[in-house]
């Protein structure tokens, strides 16, 4: 396999796959942002998926920069690489660079995996839960923000309730993990003469990635 052809795999295709990636994590963030309550599927269920193929696509234009790609190994890569696990995804970035999240990055990088394993068709199981999303984002709310200060309820269904402290959670959470992913990206791209971190002005991606908000919110 020609050197180009690998060269313009990484910084061509892979530029578009981040924008792709952070769209993706776009849309979940405005979605979030429109959950009144933690209660309904279908609202959930679109947060999460959009977050998880977000962060999931972003961990594989990481490690197309990272792992080397030839004639030798080009199919086994493909294959190894159509993969929905976060965890094994991740696991293998960290075994070619130095990648640190903190706890609740990493329990919500299990959430991600959680839903996109167990959770996305389970209402085509004759037997499935119905609501196996709300439950799984409801104890990750109950079990780690609940740390930080008092979560609130609706009166009447003990719902909780999407504060815009329960928001800040969140967005911190995934912005710092997304951010964690771009600059590893950003310092293998200057290694290699690439220009696959490079983000379209003003586009969603641009926003995620790009932004220097507080704490990557």
């Amino acid at each position: 396999m020609k050197e180009k052809t690998i060269f313009n795999y990484k910084n061509f295709n892979m530029v578009t796959e981040l924008d792709v990636s952070g769209t993706f994590i776009y849309e979940g963030i405005k979605q979030l942002n429109r959950i009144d309550v933690f209660s309904i599927e279908s609202e959930i269920f679109y947060f999460l998926y959009n977050v998880s193929v977000g962060i999931e696509r972003l961990q594989k234009v990481l490690l197309v920069l990272l792992e080397k790609i030839d004639s030798t190994n080009i199919e086994e890569f493909e294959k190894g690489i159509k993969t929905h696990d976060h965890h094994y995804l991740n696991d293998r970035i960290k075994q070619k660079c130095d990648l640190k999240f903190s706890e609740n990055e990493n329990k919500f990088l299990e959430i991600l995996d959680k839903f996109y394993s167990d959770c996305r068709y389970e209402r085509f199981n004759v037997f499935g839960n119905i609501s196996k999303e709300i439950r799984l984002i409801n104890n990750f709310i109950e079990s780690n923000f609940g740390e930080y200060t008092e979560l609130q309820r609706g009166i009447y269904d003990n719902s909780i309730i999407n504060t815009p402290e329960t928001k800040k959670y969140f967005c911190r959470i995934i912005g710092k993990i997304s951010k964690k992913y771009y600059d590893k990206i950003y310092d293998e791209c200057h290694k290699m003469n690439l220009y696959t971190y490079e983000l379209r002005s003003y586009s969603p991606a641009g926003k995620i990635f790009g932004s220097n908000f507080q704490k990557d919110s």
